[in-house]
């Protein structure tokens, strides 16, 4: 159920639905890696994990600064 509301919310904001497969397919390798400590289901789900890393990410979305800013602390 959680996942099919999940998937209307993303038709909801971005006009179409998401595409899950990786995350399946990640899901289906850490239960497997669990069960057999296979390297090439480790490897896969690794992978998985540094996606969304990446997709995640807000350090694309500020900009570092050098100082703080005149009024950082709240005095004027």
């Amino acid at each position: 159920m959680a996942a099919s509301r999940n998937q209307f919310h993303q038709y909801y904001i971005y006009g179409k639905f998401q595409d899950c497969s990786m995350y399946s397919k990640a899901m289906k390798s850490c239960i497997s890696y669990k069960a057999t400590k296979s390297i090439e289901d480790r490897d896969i789900m690794l992978e998985a994990l540094k996606t969304q890393e990446i997709k995640f990410t807000s350090a694309s979305v500020w900009e570092k600064r050098e100082n703080p800013g005149e009024y950082w602390n709240g005095k004027e």
